[in-house]
């Protein structure tokens, strides 16, 4: 099989984590069922998701710096780094719908997420060693199309076998919400499933075309990426990056949480939404590839941005489950191009030698402010309402836009 298939593969893995632990499953459950309060459990998910962002922001660097310098580093960290998401999320199970498994469900989103998002670093830190320049939107466009596509499966097995049923299968619980905190443990094994292949295909290649160097030069390959006597382009890129990164980081964790608390949906019809976006923003991703291998990423990124604010402003004013769904579709659509075309750009403009610091310092541009738009949209949902406070991160993507229009790749 090719190496950029199994690079795809490794999407419709990890897809499931972000999909159903950080976004539709278990924040709704978390805030309705075990905090017990929609609002307040909006706020105490976010705020974690923050704290996750400042961490990876702090580390991702020196960790991808150090994986450069390291023989087959890139591909050992991200097996580490999956294999930790993977068996920490196991432990969902043990949250039980009780105001005094608040912490520890927390703590168990914390470090999760934050293995997950190291992992996604070093996954996309090999997009220049699974495909040919040419190809490289088409080959990080087939990642997210398969993401979303390959998702779909597991949606409808959860839907029927765990929720839309009197009696879920192993003979679950429904009434303890056994059959709730079971499904993270279905993705752990999906993810495990769907990731093995690319990491045992990777792990045994042994690229002859990259010369290490010592560790003690890692932060001046940080240093050399971003500032060169002043700000450079790269730089500007992942500065303008940062902002709407952070937007796409609140619709992922909140947007499952604002379906619930304002337009009161049930877990049935949030699976029914997840499966039909995932469908249709897959197919988006798949042609928007051509797309960016034709165009300028810049031209892609800014007008993915746009549409995704189109749609946020339509979810500000909805007042009913079928407004909010084709706005939802909107902004799906959007965000499967925008980061395909991110990450390509970001793979043509780092050398290959590295490719490690540099998506470390890519994961610190989507992070190094993450705590802004959770703590934003977490405060403003506390003291005002959960419209205002989703709304609120349009100001992140006015900025990128702005950033974005005034960057020069030439």
């Amino acid at each position: 099989m090719k190496k950029s298939t199994l690079y795809a593969f490794f999407d419709i893995g990890n897809s499931a984590y972000i999909q159903i632990v950080i976004a539709f499953v278990i924040p709704p459950y978390f805030a309705k069922y075990i905090v017990g309060d929609v609002q307040l459990g909006a706020a105490y998910w976010q705020w974690t998701a923050g704290a996750v962002g400042f961490l990876v922001a702090m580390s991702s660097p020196f960790l991808g710096g150090l994986a450069d310098h390291l023989h087959k580093g890139k591909i050992k960290f991200l097996i580490i780094s999956t294999l930790c998401t993977i068996l920490i999320s196991l432990l969902f199970w043990f949250s039980e719908a009780n105001s005094s498994f608040i912490i520890y469900t927390l703590i168990i989103f914390f470090l999760s997420n934050y293995f997950f998002e190291i992992s996604n670093c070093f996954y996309n830190s090999l997009l220049r060693e699974s495909s040919s320049k040419e190809r490289l939107g088409r080959t990080s466009s087939l990642g997210f199309c398969l993401g979303y596509l390959g998702i779909v499966p597991l949606l409808l097995f959860c839907l029927f076998a765990f929720i839309k049923t009197d009696q879920p299968i192993f003979d679950l619980q429904k009434e303890n919400f056994e059959n709730i905190r079971f499904i993270p443990i279905v993705v752990s094994f999906w993810f495990l499933f769907f990731s093995l292949p690319m990491m045992i295909r990777f792990y045994n290649y042994n690229p002859s075309d990259l010369k290490l160097s010592p560790a003690t030069s890692i932060f001046f390959d940080i240093k050399k990426i971003i500032w060169n006597k002043k700000i450079t382009t790269t730089g500007r890129f992942l500065l303008a990056r940062m902002f709407y990164a952070d937007g796409i980081v609140v619709i992922q964790t909140g947007g499952g949480l604002y379906a619930v608390g304002v337009l009161n949906f049930t877990p049935q019809e949030l699976l029914y939404l997840v499966i039909v976006g995932n469908a249709f923003a897959g197919l988006i991703t798949y042609f928007g590839g051509f797309l960016i291998d034709k165009y300028e990423c810049k031209k892609i990124i800014m007008w993915s941005i746009f549409g995704i604010m189109v749609g946020i402003l339509i979810i500000g004013f909805a007042q009913s489950k079928i407004h909010f769904f084709g706005a939802a579709m909107l902004v799906g659509g959007f965000i499967g191009p925008l980061q395909s075309a991110s990450r390509v750009l970001m793979a043509k403009i780092i050398p290959a030698a590295n490719q490690g610091v540099g998506f470390g310092l890519y994961g610190l541009s989507s992070k190094a402010t993450a705590f802004l738009g959770p703590v934003l949209v977490g405060t403003l949902t506390f003291y005002i309402s959960q419209r205002v406070g989703f709304v609120s991160i349009l100001i992140l993507f006015l900025i990128s836009l702005w950033m974005l229009w005034k960057l020069d790749l030439d």
